[in-house]
């Protein structure tokens, strides 16, 4: 019996769940893929979405002998890629509610296999292997050993319309390649944030620009996208890399507006996209447009935005990110700096107020807090360690703000950081091939590196877990075309750098990294023993939770030491002892990623720097981080929180020495 008193048979009751489930896949969902494949809601949701999608199309294949035509769909044939596009190296364009995680959807290969795409099949395992994902039994029923073409590559750059995101990128199968993304789109969507606008960019292994991606859903009124969402500082502009005008504790975008990228161009040497974002600051503008440029051989970033305003305004430029910044004293440059890398960031503007006079731009540094203006409502995310670049301009009605991002590749005097604006309608990539700087091989040590290839940029070079000394790292290349510059590593472990710049351009440079990676070799790991622990401290603890330091040595992967932010864990090993590696269990270690640094001390007040990283986000059992072997007493390891949140959850901590 239905809810309506209908009496009906389980046949019709069937039927009518169907009717149900047809008119939705119709009306909306199905929709949602027009015209490439892209997915509004962002990468995270496209994948729980597909997974729904497939199984409910190959059910009725199965079942039925028909799909009705769903299969038939504009876009879906192509949206296997998009989460592929929408990957940087290190993170993602991982707009709205969507995490920075990589996003690898067995439904890949269904795609493949439904419309015989050998190319996205050979992608999706080819991301597998590369990121060290785990098969599902999906895979195992879509997979076909025929469709497999390992080494393939994609377009350097995507534009998907509709949903309105770009993302160019300089190479494929480099770990620190440069990668842009840009999202305009649509501010009326499920899970979507006030982002019209805001840009991600990263280079030389590390996220520079980033988003900082969603607030926790059980915050009060999270999901009413008219009134309480519009007070937490990480759904709106100010939380995002875009624009505020006129900030007065209201919306910060018009809440229904549309952003179209009106215009993009590709070619070897670089791309552009250009997104009209008039209709988002509609209350305060004639005209707003923002351009996000990768060029000058994909080795620079340019975002500029043009903007004539309805009245003398109060403008605010902003760009978050992890990385330490050190501006200029004229505030017309900054460096930033992370991972052992650094970036130059340049800016040039032309702003004016209502009487054509000229105003100064600078730029300027703030944490990722609300404005004095915005709502700040409690238990929102605190977005500990991260910062904001940016500009504010006061009484300003027209404005011209160009922000370049220049990777340093070896020394910054050497690096060419001139640029000036051109007006976006003047935008254009130069014709020409692209130019990659290579060698013809290598050696460590003496031995030629037997896996080299001219055209693979990241090696992982493995030694033995004795090894102290840092390699000797060479090249053979032809000196007429290039120069080559050999940076050791600092350490072991550590990263050896060849920087190759071609003799004609010398700004133009490729970088091989050499990992110099200690791991167990013929039968080490069996001579690793765990060292006893005299004590533990801990500079935080959720001790009302029971949580405490002690719980982090006790042998129990159920218990755990926890505490939230940048706080460490202290291990006493009694005295000074060999070490060799440092062990973690984390807490849902196989679902997300920790961020942890291991110091050690002979007096406790001394430190050595031994690691800085992260986990696998794979594993719960003991992750084991090889260490140069020396002596030590003290184990510290400060935790930086984890992919998710700002927690550290460590089920065991362990210390190992080399017998």
């Amino acid at each position: 019996m239905l809810p309506s008193n209908e009496k009906v048979t389980m046949e019709q009751f069937g039927g009518k769940i169907l009717d149900i489930a047809f008119n939705a896949l119709e009306d909306f969902i199905l929709l949602e893929f027009t015209p490439d494949g892209a997915w509004a809601e962002g990468p995270s949701y496209w994948k729980y979405t597909l997974e729904y999608i497939v199984r409910f199309i190959s059910s009725l294949e199965t079942a039925l002998g028909t799909s009705y035509g769903y299969d038939q769909t504009p876009g879906l044939n192509k949206t296997g890629y998009f989460p592929t596009y929408l990957s940087g190296a290190v993170g993602s364009l991982n707009y709205g509610d969507a995490s920075n995680n990589k996003v690898i959807a067995a439904e890949e290969l269904w795609i493949a296999k439904k419309y015989g795409d050998r190319l996205l099949a050979s992608v999706h395992l080819d991301n597998k292997i590369k990121y060290r994902n785990a098969g599902t039994e999906f895979e195992m029923l879509w997979y076909e050993p025929d469709s497999y073409l390992p080494g393939q590559t994609l377009e350097l750059d995507q534009y998907f319309s509709g949903t309105e995101v770009a993302t160019f990128r300089s190479k494929w199968d480099d770990p620190n390649t440069s990668f842009l993304g840009l999202k305009a789109g649509n501010n009326v969507v499920s899970h979507g944030h006030y982002d019209l606008g805001s840009f991600v960019f990263e280079a030389l292994g590390q996220q520079w620009a980033i988003d900082l991606g969603k607030d926790d859903y059980n915050l009060p009124g999270y999901s009413n996208y008219d009134k309480e969402r519009l007070t937490y500082y990480r759904l709106n502009p100010e939380g995002h890399n875009t624009l505020v005008i006129n900030p007065d504790g209201g919306a910060q975008q018009n809440i229904k507006a549309f952003a179209k990228i009106e215009k993009t161009e590709s070619k070897p040497l670089g791309g552009f996209a250009i997104a009209n974002l008039t209709e988002a600051y509609d209350k305060h503008v004639s005209s707003a447009k923002r351009g996000v440029m990768l060029a000058s051989n994909r080795t620079r970033a340019t975002i500029q935005d043009e903007v004539s305003f309805l009245n003398p305004s109060t403008a605010y430029w902003f760009m978050h990110t992890e990385a330490d910044i050190q501006v200029s004293d004229d505030g017309q440059s900054a460096i930033l700096t992370k991972g052992g890398e650094k970036l130059w960031v340049g800016l040039d503007s032309d702003a004016r107020d209502a009487s054509g006079r000229p105003i100064e731009a600078k730029l300027g540094v703030m944490d990722a807090k609300p404005l004095p203006e915005s709502p700040n409502p409690p238990k929102q995310h605190q977005n500990e360690g991260i910062r904001k670049l940016f500009v504010k301009l006061d009484e300003v009605k027209e404005m011209r703000i160009t922000v370049t991002l220049i990777p340093i590749v070896g020394a910054l005097e050497d690096t060419d950081t001139s640029f000036t604006g051109v007006p976006l309608d003047q935008w254009t990539i130069a014709d020409g091939e692209l130019t990659i700087p290579v060698v013809q091989s290598v050696s460590i040590d003496g031995e030629p590196l037997p896996s080299f290839n001219e055209q693979t940029f990241s090696y992982d070079i493995r030694l033995p877990l004795d090894r102290t000394n840092v390699p000797v790292v060479e090249a053979v290349y032809d000196h007429t075309l290039y120069n080559v510059q050999v940076v050791p590593a600092d350490d072991v472990p550590g990263i050896a750098r060849l920087i190759v710049s071609s003799v004609q351009s010398p700004e133009i440079k490729s970088i091989y990294y050499f990992n110099l990676k200690l791991t167990p070799l013929d039968g080490e790991e069996e001579r690793l023993t765990e060292l006893p622990v005299e004590a533990v401290s801990a500079s935080a603890s959720q001790a009302d939770k029971g949580n405490t330091e002690d719980k982090a040595i006790d042998g129990n992967f159920d218990t755990y030491w926890g505490a939230e932010g940048d706080q460490w864990i202290m291990l006493d090993l009694g005295e000074a002892k060999t070490v060799n590696s440092v062990g973690i269990a984390f807490i849902r270690g196989n679902e997300r990623s920790f961020k942890y640094e291991i110091e050690t001390s002979l007096d406790g007040e001394n430190w050595y720097k031994a690691f800085t990283g992260t986990s696998s986000g794979e594993s719960l059992d003991i992750e084991k981080t090889y260490l140069r072997q020396h002596d030590a007493r003290y184990v510290r390891i400060t935790g930086h929180g984890n992919s998710v949140n700002q927690w550290n959850s460590y089920a065991e901590v362990r210390v190992y020495q080399l017998q």
